[in-house]
């Protein structure tokens, strides 16, 4: 299977948030260097005023020198600076960016080389995990990394949370972007724009909509009137049932222009003057 790669921005974050942290670190540790260093000039230099008022028979200065020598032996000395760990937000990007790579792994071991994986794909409606183009079509992926037991109802979904021993933590925690859109409206929205725009131009028919669960300890719970295709968790996906429900079947010149519209529209979105403000607001 190929791969289109038309952005990273998750991963952009996640190296610009390590980054942050690495300087914050070093600035820290070179302040607690050269704290250090002159904790140690200090000593060295009470160790010189003692000898030098030795040998001049200062006893009054010797004493002074010694106590300041033992003063800077048992003051408290700076603390070695440890790095920050990752924010809340930084590790979901990582563990955001874990699952879509688990997923992207999962098919490639599956698909050959007429199939292609578009990740960082965005419209003014969102983004789209991956998009996946072939001769039988093509497949719309949202991925969910999340620990628990998801339910849906319609486009509400939350999740109920257990321990490693499987103790219930928490129940009915709500799966929502900032934009308070569950799952299925996160990937319908992107989904549904980029479909009207590559049917003005190619008879596509409907692209296929999956939300794939793809954390270890994901399980499917109740769901009810799903808004798109296929709920499943990265253990029970049957992606050939998947590509079973397109009834199409595309040439490989077909595949590479709708290829193109996808890089196309994504390009124009990126180039948008109000990409910024549309961004932020489906995020």
């Amino acid at each position: 299977m190929r791969k289109l790669i038309l952005s990273d921005h998750v991963n952009d974050k996640i190296t610009e948030a390590k980054k942050n942290r690495d300087d914050e670190f070093n600035t820290q540790y070179q302040r607690y260097c050269l704290e250090v260093s002159n904790r140690m000039e200090c000593i060295n230099s009470c160790k010189s005023e003692i000898a030098f008022s030795w040998r001049n028979a200062d006893i009054a200065a010797v004493f002074y020198g010694i106590y300041r020598y033992i003063w800077e032996h048992i003051k408290p000395g700076p603390i070695q600076p440890t790095r920050r760990a990752a924010s809340e937000e930084e590790e979901k990007w990582n563990s955001g960016s874990e699952g879509e790579r688990r997923v992207a792994d999962y098919l490639s071991a599956r698909l050959p080389d007429d199939w292609t994986i578009v990740l960082g794909y965005s419209n003014a409606k969102g983004e789209i995990d991956q998009l996946l183009v072939g001769p039988r079509g093509i497949f719309a992926i949202e991925i969910k990394n999340v620990n628990g037991v998801v339910h849906c109802d319609e486009d509400q979904w939350w999740r109920d949370k257990y321990d490693n021993y499987g103790k219930l933590l928490e129940t009915n925690l709500p799966m929502a972007d900032k934009g308070g859109r569950g799952p299925s409206r996160q990937l319908n929205e992107p989904t549904n724009l980029l479909q009207s725009h590559i049917n003005k131009k190619l008879s596509i028919g409907r692209i296929q909509r999956a939300v794939i669960l793809s954390h270890n300890k994901s399980m499917l719970g109740t769901l009810t009137s799903i808004t798109v295709d296929v709920v499943a968790t990265i253990h029970n996906f049957d992606y050939e049932r998947m590509l079973a429900r397109q009834s199409k079947i595309f040439e490989a010149i077909t595949v590479d222009e709708i290829l193109n519209e996808i890089r196309q529209h994504h390009v124009d979105f990126k180039s948008s003057p109000h990409r910024m403000s549309s961004a932020s607001a489906h995020r």
